[in-house]
This record gives C-alpha cells, structure tokens and sequence, in this order.
C-alpha cells in the first residue's frame, strides 16, 4: 500500500479532531520515551502531566507543533519552541520533542518534519534550528547528523 506521507503546521477548524490526533501520537510518544525515564527521571509522566500536556501547549505562546500524518492517521511528531538569539538578535527554533511511531520508522518521516521544520525558520527569519538529545541516544542523533545537525561542544 503506497503511503502519502503530510507534514502540516496549521490552525485547524476543528480542534476535537486535532486533539485526537494528537493523542494519539503523543501517547506512543510518552510511552516510547520509557528510554528517557530510564536515563533522567527515573518514573513515567503523572497522570496530571499527561492531562495538562497538550492544552499547556496550545496556550504556551511560542509553541509550534508539527504533525506527520499518513493518510489521515498522525504517525510522527515534534514540538518545537521558538525562541530568540542574543548572539544574532534574530528568532531561532528549538526542537524539544521529536517522535515517530515505532511501526513508522524507517520510512523518511523524521527527515521529512525536519524539512519542515527548516522551511518554518527559513519563514520566521530565524538564525538557527536548535536540539538536545542524550548523548547514547543513537538512533535519534543518526537522523539529526542525516538532517545537517553537529553535535556543539563546550569547553569550559
């Protein structure tokens, strides 16, 4: 079956359908984050965490979600924060959180929201795209470095 992969950033006229949707890939996420919770927190996210997420996000003001859907169906998401460069005095881009559905990957989603992450700073005017990611997290940093990300290091 051919997929029809869509990257989209938009205001939708029906927000029951988008938080919907969004469940649907956040949960995965949170659950596919387990690797985080091992590493940093060491416990899942609260049942408050998870009910006030997504409508924490949509009231933050420098909030920009991005969804990858297939066909209908959201298979991939980031949430990025935009920011602002004191270096540049320009706007920049923060990827915070970068997710695609376990039986998704593989099939150039993650390159694909990268791209349209790119377009929405070339639209902002922003100086930079900006990310962290754990240092053993091997399979997130091998699609960062394909997308043109470096890994910046701090001497002190």
């Amino acid at each position: 079956m051919p997929w029809f992969i869509t990257v989209s950033n938009i205001e939708s006229r029906d927000p029951s359908q988008v938080i919907a949707g969004n469940e649907r890939v956040v949960r995965p996420r949170l659950t596919d984050a387990a690797f985080f919770y091992k590493t940093d927190r060491q416990k899942p996210l609260s049942a408050h965490v998870r009910q006030e997420l997504i409508p924490g996000l949509r009231q933050h003001p420098t909030t920009i979600v991005f969804l990858a859907y297939a066909g209908y169906a959201p298979v991939g998401i980031a949430v990025c924060f935009k920011g602002f460069s004191t270096f540049a005095a320009r706007p920049l881009i923060n990827i915070h959180d970068f997710a695609v559905l376990p039986d998704r990957r593989g099939l150039g989603i993650g390159r694909m929201m990268l791209a349209a992450i790119e377009q929405k700073a070339v639209e902002l005017g922003c100086c930079r795209l900006t990310l962290e990611t754990q240092e053993n997290n091997h399979r997130a940093r091998k699609i960062y470095e394909a997308g043109g990300f470096s890994q910046a290091l701090y001497q002190a």
